[in-house]
């Protein structure tokens, strides 16, 4: 059972928006929703950093692909930014 955390046992990322999980402070999330369907990244403890992908179509447009491509580059940097700092 998942439930939202009011204060994690651990520090969230940065770029943590959508904190679920157990006294552990079992995972990080954010969520980027748009045309093209959305991507989430997602943190737990031990383990790296990954980003998910959930299309609502198996083929993009030259402007859904760039949309997406946008939107995994800035999870990218945002997860770089994290470890760095």
């Amino acid at each position: 059972m998942s439930y939202v955390t009011a204060a994690p046992a651990r520090p969230c990322r940065p770029w943590c928006t959508d904190h679920h999980g157990g006294p552990d402070g079992a995972q990080c999330r954010t969520r980027v929703i748009a045309s093209h369907g959305q991507t989430v990244m997602v943190q737990a403890p031990g383990e790296e950093t990954r980003i998910w992908l959930f299309n609502d179509e198996d083929d993009l447009s030259v402007a859904e692909a760039e949309q997406l491509a946008y939107a995994l580059l800035a999870q990218v940097a945002a997860t770089r930014t994290a470890v760095a700092a």
